[in-house]
């Protein structure tokens, strides 16, 4: 587990409820350098994004971490994924 501290202003900050947020590490790439259009909402204590956005998007969430392994125990991680399966049924 590691700390993210996720942007004030961002769809993430705003379903989430939260500016920062212990999150699983389950991966050995990160982002390098943000494609064209898209925002980081969430940024490790090291400084990798952790999370991304497409402003303009109807719904576009990347995240990291995996918030599904974290849905029984962490109250955010139920509502990213609670807001994903949402997201699917429209």
């Amino acid at each position: 587990m590691h700390g993210v501290r996720i942007e004030t202003g961002t769809p993430l900050f705003a379903e989430l409820g939260v500016d920062a947020l212990a999150v699983n590490s389950c991966h050995h790439q990160a982002i390098r350098e943000l494609g064209e259009g898209l925002t980081a909402m969430a940024v490790s204590e090291d400084g990798l994004v952790e999370a991304i956005d497409r402003p303009g998007s109807t719904y576009f969430r990347a995240v990291q971490w995996h918030p599904e392994f974290l849905y029984t125990v962490d109250e955010p991680s139920r509502r990213l994924f609670r807001s994903f399966v949402t997201a699917c049924a429209r």
